[in-house]
């Protein structure tokens, strides 16, 4: 990836959440359609960029995505501290979780990786390390011991998730919901994975500062355009405004600020080499 390139793609993944932004409003999208829009598109653009990245991002977004976005939506709305209004689904699953955000979940995952791997994780692009694998014909296994074991883990945790619901299904009704899930699936994952391999931090902080820059345009439409909304204004630690919009300090600290780290830890530690 020569220079001229890399400015191109940088200007672009800039652009494209302006653009977004401004269609959302104008044509005034739904939750789905401006979904797609902020992460398909460059998701689209990045896969184009480096189509041997696809099937390693795809693998794991989607085992991450599934049992991630059903539990952390499940207690976030069943505790009153989150809720999708906009939905072009007949359904919720359980009466709780949009359809809409297994796909917002999805894309989110699958774009937060393929960045990382198209512009920070360097050593996959490294013509030496190529050429070693090259040379022995050695393939890379996209599903790996540590993998298969996460699946297993994480279709475990899914599966008594899901009988726990059906027994008493506001048994996840709790204070401070956002905070303890944050807590517990974002930020002690990112922690503990930075205290244990802290040559990743700089790559973690690089990605985080265009992630907020997506972040607060994405939770500007989101909430101007009414696809979400915070019910419940005494379960948050406190509230901040930006661009004219109020969050709780919970989504702008583990969302905007921890989730892609969170994620990339994940992704790092059970999916890719940790260097």
């Amino acid at each position: 990836m020569n220079k001229k390139s890399r400015k191109i793609d940088i200007f672009l993944l800039i652009l494209f959440p302006i653009i977004s932004t401004i269609l959302s409003f104008s044509l005034k999208l739904n939750f789905l359609s401006s979904t797609i829009l902020f992460f398909g598109l460059p998701s689209l653009w990045l896969s184009y960029r480096n189509s041997k990245l696809i099937k390693k991002s795809l693998l794991f977004s989607i085992i991450l995505s599934i049992p991630g976005t059903f539990i952390i939506d499940y207690v976030i709305v069943t505790s009153k501290s989150w809720y999708v209004i906009d939905t072009i689904f007949p359904i919720r699953l359980f009466n709780v979780v949009v359809i809409e955000q297994f796909i917002w979940g999805f894309l989110l995952l699958y774009f937060i990786i393929i960045f990382y791997e198209y512009f920070l994780d360097k050593i996959k692009k490294d013509p030496i390390q190529l050429a070693f694998f090259r040379l022995f014909n050695k393939k890379e296994n996209i599903f790996d011991k540590r993998l298969k074991w996460f699946s297993f883990v994480l279709f475990f945790i899914l599966v008594l998730f899901f009988i726990l619901v059906l027994i008493n299904p506001i048994i996840f009704n709790i204070e401070y919901s956002y905070l303890i899930v944050g807590s517990v699936l974002i930020l002690i994952p990112a922690v503990v994975f930075l205290i244990l391999y802290p040559h990743f931090l700089l790559k973690f902080v690089k990605i985080t500062i265009y992630f907020l820059f997506l972040a607060v345009l994405i939770e500007f439409v989101g909430i101007g355009m009414n696809y979400w909304f915070f019910p419940a204004t005494t379960k948050f630690l406190g509230w901040l405004t930006i661009l004219g919009f109020s969050i709780p300090l919970e989504e702008f600290f583990f969302y905007f600020i921890i989730f892609p780290s969170a994620v990339l830890s994940y992704y790092e530690f059970f999916h890719d080499d940790r260097k």
